[in-house]
């Protein structure tokens, strides 16, 4: 049982900090992003949108790293299997559809004002 418990609360560090990379991620592309469509209302909006699901996730980050082992293996007991498929569908689905949109917009911009660059340059 305690091996076990060790793996999940591996597990729980592990998601948490997918998370937080990904979030991290969605806002470093969005700002990308914004640099190369040029920064307005909307743009603003969703960087700020995508900021404030990063610093959640740094907070959970927080919660979960900086409390102690024997706080965390507690609560980890007291998980099932479908609170952890919840979790992780949650806590890296939701950062993962953000970092790959706000990845497949940066390439699809960045690709068009590469053509429109070359379109004036003939």
């Amino acid at each position: 049982m305690v091996a076990w418990v060790a793996v999940e609360v591996t597990m729980l560090y592990f998601i948490v900090a997918l998370s937080l990379v990904l979030s991290v991620l969605a806002v470093i592309f969005a700002f990308r992003l914004s640099k190369i469509t040029g920064l307005f209302g909307a743009w603003a909006l969703l960087i700020a949108g995508l900021a404030l699901t990063a610093f959640e996730d740094f907070a959970y980050f927080g919660s979960v790293i900086f409390v102690t082992y024997s706080k965390v293996e507690t609560l980890v007991e007291t998980y099932t299997w479908g609170s952890w498929l919840f979790a992780g569908l949650i806590l890296i689905a939701i950062p993962a559809l953000f970092f790959s949109s706000m990845y497949e917009l940066h390439i699809i911009f960045r690709a068009q004002r590469s053509k429109s660059a070359a379109a004036t340059a003939n």
